[in-house]
């Protein structure tokens, strides 16, 4: 998974392969990309409990994205009136990220106990955070390292709550992953369904209304067409120039 400037989220597989059509080694094209951001992307991080889940931090909000789900993020946070600038994994808890921001702001996010809002906003420094980094110093004592815009690094202790994990919270995470890709995919079967609808009330309105559906037509076909229209085109320009003057009766019609 990479990122563009513009806050697109792109996820392609780099190893060159065959093409089928031409024969040449090329780089296949994206299994998908999609526009989840409002500004450069500055994370894109595997979770070190779960390395199908994905952690991308940019612009105004984050997204948490699984592979193999195409379709879109199976987490996105509302917009944060802060741009955010980071964002780190934590090391000891599955359902534990920080997000830095430019106001010199760390939101702590806990998905075990809010997944719509941050648990934790600490104020770190006067200066935009450039960098994130927690550390397991032993088991009783783990750290987080904040760096700023002014070159000043900040070391935090984190709290026993944000480092101990809850019981059988690796197993709690990863079923709230599992409902939200089941919903994800419920809402896009009902984004088809809505689609076909739609498509189906257009067709018997049209129908209704007297309008013929639209009819596929064979090369053949076009190309006849084509010839009648441009043959009855010739004939009204013809018409057109005899009263005018500019062509006399007797002259015949150009002919196709």
């Amino acid at each position: 998974m990479c990122n563009r400037q513009d806050g697109e989220v792109v996820y392609v597989d780099w190893m060159p392969q065959k093409d089928q059509d031409t024969g040449k080694i090329q780089t296949p094209k994206p299994d998908f990309y999609h526009t989840m951001h409002d500004g450069p992307i500055m994370t894109v991080q595997r979770s070190p409990f779960f390395m199908d889940i994905l952690l991308v931090v940019g612009g105004w909000n984050f997204t948490i994205w699984k592979e193999a789900v195409v379709s879109g993020p199976i987490l996105q946070s509302a917009p944060n009136p802060i741009r955010m600038t980071s964002g780190f994994w934590s090391p000891s808890r599955p359902g534990v990220f920080y997000i830095s921001k430019v106001d010199g702001s760390v939101d702590v996010w806990d998905l075990l106990d809010k997944t719509h809002e941050s648990s934790i906003t600490q104020s770190v420094s006067p200066s935009a955070i450039t960098k994130i980094y927690p550390h397991a110093v032993s088991h009783k004592q783990h750290l987080l390292a904040v760096g700023d815009s002014s070159g000043t690094l900040h070391i935090l202790e984190i709290p026993w709550s944000l480092r101990l994990p809850a019981p059988n919270e690796v197993t709690g995470v990863a079923n709230y992953f599992e409902r939200e890709v089941k919903r994800r995919g419920f809402v896009v079967q009902r984004w088809d369904f809505r689609e076909h609808e739609k498509r189906e009330l257009e067709a018997e309105a049209k129908k209704k209304a007297g309008i013929a559906p639209n009819v596929l037509l064979t090369d053949e076909e076009i190309e006849y067409r084509l010839k009648l229209e441009y043959q009855a085109y010739m004939v009204a320009e013809g018409n057109f120039l005899r009263e005018l003057g500019i062509t006399k009766e007797e002259e015949p019609l150009p002919q196709t």
